[in-house]
């Protein structure tokens, strides 16, 4: 029920991007200025990845992929054997 309200409502052509350094929630209270990072990361932006359509709730292409994906990065081998 909530996917066809989402994708009836036009939820998923919202493509308004946030700008994080306007929201109070990253700000300093008392100085009002951008909180410094307690814990970095990096982001990696990914292009030309497949889309799942909003009506589809079948996510094992995405799982196979993150699963190989972290296959890759954690250098796990290709084959366990139990």
């Amino acid at each position: 029920m909530l996917p066809s309200y989402l994708l009836n409502s036009g939820f998923f052509e919202k493509t308004k991007r946030t700008n994080w350094s306007e929201l109070n929630a990253y700000k300093d209270k008392e100085i009002g200025t951008l909180l410094e990072p307690q814990h970095p990361f990096n982001v990696e932006f990914a292009e030309d990845i497949i889309q799942q359509r909003s009506d589809n709730l079948d996510g094992g292409l995405y799982v196979a992929t993150f699963v190989e994906f972290l296959a890759t990065k954690l250098k796990c081998p290709k084959m366990i054997s139990v």
